[in-house]
């Protein structure tokens, strides 16, 4: 039986060897800015480094390194970009650490980098060439409610149209409101049935509907801090609210298995 790592009441399943999501890069992509990517990026990163005792992180958004303001998780920086295209003087040597090195990793990348990234993942066949070096990668594409949810959809689309099956994580990033369209929850819009083979799981970040989960989680951003940060240096009352964001976000992650 693997040994469980405590956080908090939290049990995450400690990983004794390396397995086939160890390794695996969880890249965060979206071509719809401001919808919460690089939030997503640090507590999936916080949740890898209690699971796998390790994560490797890098910020490659060259417009807003949010990520990289997350001292505890010792983030890299990596500009990538030049002339508006990926130079690959600049990304390539991070990609031949990742093939060679332990994970896992995580790497946020920008909306604003977003068509040139995917320009290169396709022609250099970056996918491929990462399995073959025992380095899945994982897709995690947040979708936000309106007025962004055209938009998050059509990314989440595109994204899914060069991913290989079984490796995209949707994230309902919801805010005061649910991810819906007229009604239709994500998982049975015809975007979304199109896309099935593609999915390797769904992450619902509900607790923001709730103003005192939101207020909390703004606190912690805005202080640049991890969840075992903030529930180290808040009141007790603000310590349960976000004990609870992390609770249902670690244990779906948890239940997709990576």
């Amino acid at each position: 039986m693997p040994k469980a790592v405590a956080t908090d009441d939290i049990q995450v399943a400690a990983v004794p060897a390396r397995n086939g999501y160890q390794d695996a890069v969880h890249l965060f992509t979206q071509k719809k800015g401001g919808v919460g990517k690089s939030t997503l990026a640090g507590w999936v990163a916080e949740y890898l480094k209690a699971k796998h005792g390790n994560v490797v992180c890098y910020d490659t958004d060259p417009s807003n390194q949010t990520l990289a303001r997350l001292g505890a998780l010792n983030v890299s920086t990596v500009n990538i970009i030049k002339r508006d295209e990926i130079d690959a003087g600049l990304f390539d040597p991070m990609i031949a650490t990742i093939a060679e090195e332990a994970g896992p990793f995580v790497v946020d990348t920008g909306s604003s980098s977003f068509h040139a990234l995917w320009s290169y993942v396709v022609a250099t066949e970056l996918f491929d060439f990462l399995q073959e070096h025992g380095r899945p990668v994982i897709l995690h594409i947040p979708l936000a409610p309106k007025p962004d949810l055209d938009d998050t959809l059509a990314g989440f689309d595109e994204i899914c149209r060069h991913s290989p099956p079984r490796s995209v994580v949707a994230w309902m990033n919801e805010r005061e409101s649910p991810i819906e369209l007229d009604g239709v929850n994500f998982l049975d819009l015809d975007i979304a049935r199109k896309n099935e083979e593609k999915l390797l799981g769904v992450v619902v970040n509900s607790k923001q509907h709730y103003r005192l989960h939101r207020e909390q989680v703004e606190r912690m951003l805005i202080r640049h801090w991890t969840f075992e940060e903030a529930i180290y240096q808040l009141d007790i009352r603000a310590k349960c609210y976000l004990f609870q964001v992390r609770k249902e976000i670690f244990e779906q992650l948890e239940q997709i298995g990576i």
